[in-house]
């Protein structure tokens, strides 16, 4: 992602490719739906060095303490409304921003317009970046994808057959998790759609990392439920700061213990380099995830 600065305001360029998708809408206010499902508006506004995001765009980078490197997806939802995830240098999504409240004075109006807005067309995706911000994202997509295993390979894209979820059945979930108790070390993690559908990068809390986790990428053991062992990954990324994540080999392991978004898992630290994994599932009837190919892989910004 880059920040554009023009009359001290901050804007996001639109790559030209993506425009037939947007430009024949006749509002120029869109709302951006962030992580923690709170909606921000942003103008579209257009001068000689093509189309922006510029008036509010400002308020939605900060309330979600987005840095140098953070890069963003945006599903285009239609009626003007797009869908963000936002990912930090370790190509997982930002923890943070799920919890990221609106700061402008309008926020209740537009959360309440978001209610109404959205469509079931499909999803066009826009990576918000230049090109330069686009290579260096595939650059780390190729990296990361160099050292996946076949059992990830394998896993692809996954899609939940499970029922809907109550809010209540999720408080279930973290409430008996939070009843775990241990002389070892560990910490509790709510699976996030990045975690366990696709991309299957999951981060280590740093509260976590910085006491009881390596400094540098080793392998790691997950021990399930079952007491099977599965070798994965551990991935320290440099940046402002240092974060651990568990890559090549989680995919295989959530998916073949079929972990779900809402799940709760708490990692206990049992050796050095091995870990107890507990599953707090949101629902106790397991239904099989669906396993999608891999074969075609879209680029950025195309």
């Amino acid at each position: 992602m880059r920040l554009f600065s023009r009359s001290r305001k901050w804007a996001l360029r639109i790559p030209i490719p993506f425009l037939k998708h947007i430009i024949r809408e006749t509002s120029r206010t869109f709302y951006l739906t962030g992580p923690s499902g709170e909606i921000w508006t942003v103008s579209l506004i257009q001068n000689i060095d093509g189309y922006f995001f510029e008036e509010g765009w400002q308020e939605f980078v900060r309330d979600h303490f987005m840095e140098l490197g953070d890069f963003c997806v945006f599903i285009y939802e239609g009626n003007m409304h797009f869908t963000v995830q936002i990912f930090d240098t370790s190509g997982c999504e930002k923890e943070s921003a799920f919890h990221a409240i609106c700061s402008q004075d309008y926020t209740h109006s537009v959360r309440d317009k978001g209610k109404k807005i959205g469509s079931n067309e499909a999803a066009k995706v826009l990576n918000a970046s230049s090109y330069e911000s686009c290579q260096c994202y595939s650059n780390r997509k190729r990296n990361m994808a160099a050292n996946v295993t076949q059992a990830d390979k394998q896993s692809g894209t996954l899609t939940s057959q499970r029922r809907h979820v109550t809010s209540e059945e999720k408080g279930r979930a973290i409430n008996a998790a939070n009843e775990f108790e241990s002389k070892n070390p560990f910490t509790m993690i709510v699976m996030r759609h990045s975690y366990v559908y696709s991309g299957f990068c999951l981060p280590m809390p740093c509260s976590f990392k910085n006491f009881h986790l390596p400094e540098t990428d080793q392998e790691i053991i997950l021990r399930d439920p079952r007491g099977n062992e599965w070798p994965v990954s551990y991935v320290v990324t440099n940046g402002s700061q240092r974060r651990g994540s568990l890559s090549a080999g989680w995919g295989a392991f959530s998916y073949h213990n079929n972990i779900e978004k809402d799940d709760v898992c708490i990692f206990e630290l049992i050796k050095e380099d091995v870990m107890q994994v507990h599953i707090f599932r949101v629902v106790d009837e397991i239904t099989p995830l669906i396993k999608h190919s891999t074969r075609k892989r879209h680029g950025c910004c195309k």
